[in-house]
């Protein structure tokens, strides 16, 4: 509970995340990623998306076909792979550094 407590003093998290937490239960932060990120992560997705950077994730069964497997343009499973979220140069960069680091803080 020292880490949440840090997290509360720091306003990554709202005053009443520690009882929550404390009591055993499931805190919720609504807005807890300021819409600027958001915007910035959704952006990086579409254009990495785009540009062919996602692939098929590890639920695909690589034994069927993509026609097989319910794949579409439209309605498909794929990742951005983590070997990459951090490469100069690919996307929006900061974006993603700052996500991490702010999930990174939660995990103390």
């Amino acid at each position: 509970t020292m880490s949440l407590c840090l997290l509360v003093q720091a306003g990554l998290l709202g005053p009443g995340a520690l009882e929550t937490v404390s009591r055993g239960g499931v805190h919720v932060a609504h807005n807890w990623l300021p819409l600027e990120l958001l915007r910035a992560m959704r952006a990086d997705a579409e254009a990495l998306h785009a540009s062919g950077h996602f692939s098929p994730d590890g639920l695909t069964n690589a034994a069927k076909s993509r026609a097989q497997q319910g794949f579409s343009t439209h309605a498909d499973r794929q990742t951005f792979r983590n070997d990459a979220w951090d490469t100069a140069g690919l996307g929006d960069v900061d974006a993603r550094v700052e996500f991490a680091s702010r999930m990174r803080a939660l995990r103390l």
